[in-house]
């Protein structure tokens, strides 16, 4: 029996999946490992994980995580002109 995405994403699973380019490759992928998973499903999941891969995310040095943390307004030392 088919197992449904919500219940079988494993963290292993998931960081393959996240590896993955289009909605098309997850849905085969999951075929693979007995999952059952929508195209419509699995394109929602790329763009979550797209937000959290974003490459615009920019690590902050220990004092702007701090400031940040502080409730200050924080331009990264790596953006700032």
């Amino acid at each position: 029996m088919k197992e449904t995405y919500k219940t079988s994403l494993t963290p292993e699973i998931m960081k393959e999946i996240m590896k993955m380019k289009s909605a098309e490759e997850i849905v085969k992928y999951a075929t693979e490992k007995n999952i059952t998973i929508s195209v419509s499903e699995a394109d929602n999941l790329l763009k979550k994980f797209a937000a959290v891969n974003d490459d615009s995310m920019i690590p902050l040095s220990d004092e702007e995580m701090a400031k940040v943390a502080g409730g200050e307004q924080c331009i990264p030392s790596s953006q700032r002109k």
